[in-house]
């Protein structure tokens, strides 16, 4: 989303005083008086347009090519994916380490946002019902208050305690004030439990609407309260109490998450919403037929107002849109995250690639799962129109040379045309993924008009789950899981563990945001690959096609990237840039850097 220029709010002013005769009578027009924006209705629904624009998502797009995607800077920073891209700065694991030089993509430090919405806040109260019907002064104003919460739990997620500013700050206040010192990570997710409860009720209730929702606010709940929870159990306090929260804490933390969670899961799954509001996207899963749950999986992410969606960001123009179909190349699952799938039956197919072969590459995953099959294509899988798709790394001639140049031809022993190489770059695997695509490729950035899910049901499920069985209710939690297994068109589980919970949350949720923050909230980040974590270097699979025999085969690599991932334990809070601590002389730099 673009930030709405406060030029656009000028123009506004300027037309409503446009009739006025005298250009010397005219208000300035560097600035907007309390009077204008809080007596006029347009000037209000501007503002807070301003605020929803800039609020930070996970598919958020950046207009420098070398930013990309957010969501996919943290899928490839995580254990998901791996790119082909070299940018400079853009994917800390081409330079070895996640933090913290190269990292600034994953920052967000947005404090004029935050004094913003405390301007409007402090002047909501003096908005006349002559200018705005009173729920809808009451919806905005929890609108506001929720977007700040929101926001915070940005912050805390990626720094730990931060600054609590409630107030719209001048330069006359105290610098004490201005100069804020950090808050206790605990109460940062206290005031953000705390926020969300207060307006709950008077958020607006229509799941159609392009504003959040108190079916959003128990979402967030959900989710900062599980966070909290899990820096509870498993993290460890620091700096009086700035980073971490006591382990005390952590069973009140689960409880809220849980209860959140039921909140929003209809009754008829164990939760207690009796509304129908939202379920499981289900639509055209037929039992018995794996292909049907693996477009049902991937339908969910390209389709509007579905009933798992509980809020969304919705694109209407190539101005507004998002990359996702540009860069749906971008990249590639490591051989980790392909090993984490089940076969549909539920077994564990754990593949060593290393020599490999087989006739056609699709021979090595037409039994797995369906979410597999809805997330993912490979090659001679068409996409868009007019597009091949060939994921070989090379080929071996029937003299036993090495080929790889794309622009020869060979034929197969079946008569099929095979190149020298591939046309699909091989950074991970010969796997690509097409989860929130569309089969067209855009030509032009930001030109996808494919929702962004922000908040779904999905989730939930597996918060409660995962918040039951820390609570000591493995019997709740494994109720919960299989459900999303069963919509996925998996064979549920007999028992449940943590483990498996954390693997369902990796395949349910991959790309959605959730891997990267998931790690180091469990504090396994900074293990190795081999130990669930990111230190070390992610492995790739090579492919290449002998003519000799006419078959793929395959090669298991160590060396996607020239360093080895460094995720030290420091780097569970992110560094503040000596910028900000130059700013603000009270701020104290997280340990570690």
């Amino acid at each position: 989303m673009k930030k709405i220029n406060i030029c656009l709010i000028l123009f506004m002013t300027m037309a409503l005083f446009a009739c006025q005769k005298q250009a010397l009578d005219k208000k300035p027009l560097d600035r907007i008086s309390d009077a204008q924006v809080w007596e006029n209705a347009s000037l209000i629904d501007a503002y807070v347009t301003n605020i929803y624009s800039r609020i930070q998502l996970p598919y958020t797009y950046a207009p420098n090519p070398t930013q990309g995607e957010l969501m996919f800077a943290e899928a490839i920073v995580s254990d998901e994916g791996l790119t082909p891209h070299t940018w400079h700065g853009i994917y800390p694991r081409l330079f070895g380490v996640i933090a913290p030089a190269n990292s600034h993509y994953l920052e967000y430090w947005d404090w004029s946002i935050i004094r913003d919405i405390n301007t409007f806040l402090e002047n909501g109260a003096k908005i006349s019902t002559n200018v705005l019907d009173p729920v809808v002064k009451k919806e905005r104003i929890a609108e506001m208050r929720f977007i700040r919460a929101y926001t915070y739990f940005e912050f805390v997620k990626r720094f730990g305690g931060v600054p609590l500013i409630t107030k719209a700050q001048a330069v006359t206040d105290p610098k004490e004030e201005l100069f804020a010192k950090r808050e206790t990570e605990q109460k940062i997710y206290d005031f953000i439990l705390t926020e969300i409860d207060a307006v709950l009720n008077d958020l607006p209730t229509d799941v159609k609407t392009q504003r959040f929702t108190r079916w959003a606010a128990l979402a967030l709940k959900s989710r900062a309260a599980l966070y909290a929870a899990s820096i509870s159990k498993y993290g460890s306090v620091q700096l009086n109490g700035v980073l971490g929260i006591p382990a005390s804490e952590a069973s009140r933390y689960f409880k809220i998450s849980l209860d959140a969670s039921k909140a929003l899961i209809p009754a008829s799954d164990g939760g207690l919403d009796a509304s129908g509001r939202f379920s499981l996207y289900r639509t055209g899963s037929i039992p018995g037929n794996p292909t049907s749950y693996a477009n049902t999986y991937y339908n969910l992410f390209i389709t509007e107002g579905t009933s798992e969606s509980i809020f969304e960001k919705r694109y209407r123009s190539k101005d507004l849109g998002n990359s996702l179909n540009k860069f749906e190349n971008a990249f590639t699952p490591t051989a980790e995250f392909l090993n984490s799938f089940e076969n549909v039956d539920g077994s564990d197919p754990i593949i060593k690639f290393d020599g490999v072969v087989v006739d056609q590459q699709s021979d090595l995953w037409m039994k797995r799962e369906p979410r597999f099959h809805g997330a993912f294509r490979w090659d001679q899988h068409p996409w868009f129109p007019g597009d091949t798709m060939f994921t070989h790394n090379y080929v071996i001639t029937k003299s036993g040379n090495t080929d790889v140049n794309p622009a020869t031809v060979y034929f197969k022993g079946n008569g099929q045309r095979i190149r020298g190489a591939g046309n699909y770059a091989t950074t991970g695997s010969p796997v690509y993924r097409k989860k929130f695509s569309r089969p067209i490729l855009e030509v032009n950035w930001e030109e996808s008009t494919t929702p962004a899910v922000i908040f779904r049901l999905g989730e939930i499920y597996l918060n409660a789950a995962e918040a039951a069985f820390e609570s000591g209710n493995a019997a709740e939690a494994l109720g919960f899981i299989n459900k999303i297994r069963d919509r996925g068109g998996v064979k549920p589980h007999a028992s449940i563990n943590m483990s498996l919970i954390m693997r369902e949350r990796k395949i349910e949720l991959m790309f959605e945001g959730h891997r990267f923050y998931d790690l180091k909230r469990w504090r396994l980040a900074d293990k190795t690959i081999a130990q669930g974590g990111l230190n070390g270097r992610p492995n790739r699979i090579e492919v290449y096609y002998d003519l000799r025999d006419d078959k793929y085969k395959f090669l298991h690599r160590n060396a996607a990237y020239p360093n080895p991932t460094v995720f030290k334990p420091g780097y569970y809070y992110h560094v503040f840039r000596q910028g900000w601590l130059t700013n603000n002389i009270n701020l104290a730099q997280n340990p570690g850097y």
